[in-house]
């Protein structure tokens, strides 16, 4: 959650906070308004996410080693104004059918994400002869429902550019497993919690 341009945005991450407490949306929120520093982070999630970091950048190297031509855009200092120019970047890059993107950004109305990955297929969208889906690393060697809120969400993201849904979303495991989901499974779901958060 954040502000940008004075008003509130949410990510995947405050969507699934509110599906498993409201509570913790609604305090995240007073705080962001008042302008309270965010709490520390624990140690433990902190070693998590580095982790999680490190799994994402051997995605990413293992990607460019293979010959794949990835756009990156760049992550800046989590200010509106970087996310505004990561948004414009996205755009560009999958309006210009870049192979792979890195990091791609997105905000769409009260909702924002930045995707690790979207990945040019060969079916048509309103990009032109190609449309992108999604692939999020996630540390973890086994599903999670809030994988499928997340990558729903930046799959509904996705389709506010390209003009449809992409054709799967993908989690890329810790253990080197990819589990590719069909998003119109679920995005009417998601779509609900997002009408409800709001």
């Amino acid at each position: 959650m954040r502000l940008v341009d004075g008003r509130v945005v949410f990510a995947a991450s405050d969507l699934n906070d509110y599906l498993a407490c409201p509570h913790r949306v609604a305090l995240n929120r007073r705080a962001l308004m008042r302008g309270d520093a965010p709490p520390e982070d624990d140690a433990t999630l902190a070693i998590v996410a580095r982790k999680g970091r490190e799994h994402e950048l051997r995605v990413l190297e293992r990607m460019e080693s293979d010959g794949v031509a990835v756009v990156h855009v760049p992550e800046g200092d989590n200010t509106a104004r970087d996310l505004l120019h990561a948004v414009a970047t996205t755009r560009r890059a999958m309006q210009s059918g870049a192979e792979a993107i890195y990091q791609a950004s997105f905000l769409d109305g009260a909702w924002t994400g930045r995707a690790d990955f979207l990945i040019r297929t060969g079916e048509p969208s309103a990009l032109g002869a190609w449309s992108y889906d999604v692939a999020d690393t996630k540390l973890a060697i086994r599903e999670k429902p809030q994988f499928l809120v997340q990558l729903c969400t930046y799959a509904l993201l996705v389709a506010s550019v390209q003009g449809e849904l992409p054709r799967s979303v993908r989690a890329l495991f810790g253990n080197g497993v990819e589990t590719a989901y069909d998003p119109r499974r679920y995005v009417a779901y998601v779509r609900a919690a997002q009408r409800r958060l709001a």
